[in-house]
This record gives structure tokens, C-alpha cells and sequence, in this order.
């Protein structure tokens, strides 16, 4: 599978692991690594690796064939 990167900002730690995560769960991508970026005075940032997973309805189309 392709890895992916992309990066995230917001005002602290906290909201930006927020972010992270639902960002994840809303698009369907597991997350490899999360690496910060920096801290300035006003916003933290990470870059995010991951990789997209295959779609759920695929994966049952496949199976029900492969069933019969």
C-alpha cells in the first residue's frame, strides 16, 4: 500500500489530537505515525503518515462472491 502525509495545525496539543483523530475516523485511514512539527506562540503542527484502507462495501461485494 502507498503512504500518504499530511500536515495538521492547531492552537495546542490537545485540539490537535483531536483533529487528528477525526479527521481519521471521517475518512477511513489508518495512521502510521504522528511526528510535531513545532511550536510557535500561537499553534502546534504535526505531520501525519497513513495509509488509506480499502472500502467496507468492496470488501463485502468480494466476499459474498468468493463465498459461492
Amino acid at each position: 500500500m502507498m503512504r500518504y502525509t499530511k500536515n495538521f495545525e492547531a492552537r495546542n496539543s490537545s485540539m490537535l489530537l483531536k483533529k487528528i483523530k477525526e479527521w481519521a475516523s471521517k475518512n477511513n485511514v489508518k495512521v502510521i505515525t504522528v511526528s510535531s512539527g513545532g511550536h510557535d506562540v500561537d499553534k502546534v503542527t504535526a505531520t501525519v503518515i497513513y495509509e488509506t484502507c480499502k472500502l467496507s462495501f468492496w470488501n463485502k461485494l468480494k466476499r459474498r462472491f468468493y463465498k459461492q
